[in-house]
């Protein structure tokens, strides 16, 4: 039996972590949810996702900290940053910090999910379960 795939979002936005839930579960993958970075750290620890949707503005840890923490704890784990921040010195600062890719909100579900689909088809290149849909698409 294939692991289902996992991803974590980190994000204190209550209305916007159902949303993205919702979409991605519609996808057929499993979602874990904290609310802080420091539950955030702790679950990537403990949930071991196969990718992390980051948000920079958390309550307790700046995001950028937190990708940079992930990163050191993983060089495979793909990191997206969906973030309101949309200056271009933000966007840059994320991607050195470790993001694999940064989407500003308000964004597009179906934007979101390609974006996962690839970043996640090429963290696993050799999954044949993987055909690169969704499996409700």
């Amino acid at each position: 039996m294939t692991k289902q795939t996992s991803i974590l979002i980190i994000d204190d936005d209550v209305y916007l972590d159902k949303l993205l839930e919702h979409t991605l579960e519609y996808d057929g993958w499993q979602v874990h949810i904290a609310r802080d970075g420091t539950e955030g750290e702790r679950m990537f620890d403990t949930e071991h996702p196969d990718m992390v949707i980051l948000d920079l503005g958390l309550p307790d840890i700046d995001g950028f900290e937190v990708c940079r923490t992930l990163r050191q704890r993983s060089q495979q784990v793909p990191i997206m940053i969906l973030s309101g921040r949309t200056e271009q010195a933000d966007k840059i600062k994320g991607l050195t910090m470790g993001a694999d890719a940064y989407l500003t909100k308000p964004f597009d579900s179906d934007e979101l999910t390609a974006r996962a689909k690839a970043l996640l088809r090429r963290a696993k290149p050799d999954d044949p379960n993987d055909s690169g849909q969704g499996s409700a698409s």
